[in-house]
C-alpha cells in the first residue's frame, strides 16, 4: 500500500484587530454599528393621540419626527411617560405621545413595550399614514394582532405585513403610546426589532 504525502508550505498569519479589518474592506458590516441609541421622548407636551374608541383608529395625532429607523438586525428603543387623568379610556383626560419614522428599506416590525406598574393599561400601534398625511391605518391589529392594544405588561406584537421605504423627508409610519388605566405619570419603554420582510 503506498501513501501519498503532501507537503504545503505554510504561509505566515499576521493578526489584525477589527478596527483595522474595517479599515481595509472599507466600511463596517456589523449590524451593531449603525444600530442607533435609545430614543428619549423629547417633546412631552407637544404630542398627543386621539382615539376613537369603538373601532380603535387613530382621530388625530402631533408627533415627534425620529427621523429614519435603524437597519433590519438592530432593535431601536424609545422611552417616555404618560400622565393620566382622573377618567379611564382613550380620552382626552389621559396622556398620549406621538412619534412619526420611516424606514431605510422593506421590513417587518416586532414591537415590545414594557412599563413598570402591572396594573396600568398602556395601549401602543404603530399607523401608517396616507399620502395626504391625514387617515391612518393601524398595522397591527387591521392585519389580526391586537396584543399591542390589550391589557398585558409587557405589550409584544409583530405586523403581519411589511413596511415599505419612502421618500427621504417623508415620515409614513406614526409610533403611538396611549394610556387607558392608570395613576399618576407612567414611564414605558418601547422596544422596536427590525426583522426581515
Amino acid at each position: 500500500m503506498r501513501v501519498l504525502l503532501l507537503a504545503l508550505p505554510l504561509a505566515g498569519c499576521t493578526w489584525i484587530d477589527e478596527a483595522t479589518l474595517d479599515e481595509r474592506l472599507g466600511q463596517d458590516d456589523t449590524a451593531a454599528s449603525v444600530c442607533r441609541s435609545p430614543l428619549a421622548e423629547a417633546l412631552p407636551e407637544e404630542t398627543a393621540a386621539l382615539m376613537a374608541t369603538a373601532d380603535s383608529s387613530l382621530v388625530e395625532a402631533t408627533s415627534q419626527d425620529l427621523g429614519i429607523a435603524s437597519p433590519i438586525g438592530c432593535t431601536d428603543v424609545v422611552t417616555g411617560a404618560l400622565v393620566f387623568g382622573p377618567a379611564s379610556g382613550w380620552n382626552g383626560d389621559n396622556d398620549s405621545d406621538g412619534y412619526a419614522f420611516a424606514v431605510p428599506a422593506p421590513t417587518r416590525l416586532h414591537l415590545t413595550a414594557t412599563w413598570p406598574d402591572s396594573s396600568a393599561d398602556l395601549d401602543f400601534g404603530v399607523w401608517s399614514l396616507d399620502d395626504d398625511g391625514t387617515a391612518r391605518v393601524d398595522l397591527f391589529s387591521t392585519n389580526g394582532e391586537s396584543n399591542c392594544i390589550g391589557a398585558t405588561d409587557p405589550e409584544d406584537c409583530t405586523s403581519a405585513i411589511p413596511l415599505g421605504p419612502s421618500e427621504a423627508e417623508d415620515r409614513p409610519y406614526l409610533l403611538v403610546a396611549l394610556g387607558y388605566v392608570g395613576e399618576g405619570e407612567m414611564p414605558y419603554e418601547v422596544a422596536l426589532e427590525w426583522v426581515a420582510p
